[in-house]
């Protein structure tokens, strides 16, 4: 899912992220992955469940952090 969310495939991104997310539900990369995802889509609210999630499952994970405070602004 980091692949396509760097060439800008955020649809195919999230989808990507969630199956990732079903194969490994403690993953917090994935969830952070899907956060940006979402967040590309305007998807806001969503997003920011999954960085809350994400820094809750790996609370020193830095990338979750800031993709969360990017959600809020």
């Amino acid at each position: 899912c980091l692949v396509r969310n760097e060439l800008r495939q955020y649809a195919e991104a999230l989808l990507d992220c969630t199956r990732a997310m079903e194969l490994l539900p403690l993953d917090a990369r994935s969830r952070a992955t899907r956060c940006r995802s979402l967040r590309m889509l305007d998807r806001l609210e969503e997003a920011l469940n999954d960085c809350s999630e994400a820094t809750r499952l790996r609370e020193s994970y830095t990338w979750a952090k800031n993709e969360r405070i990017a959600v809020l602004i």
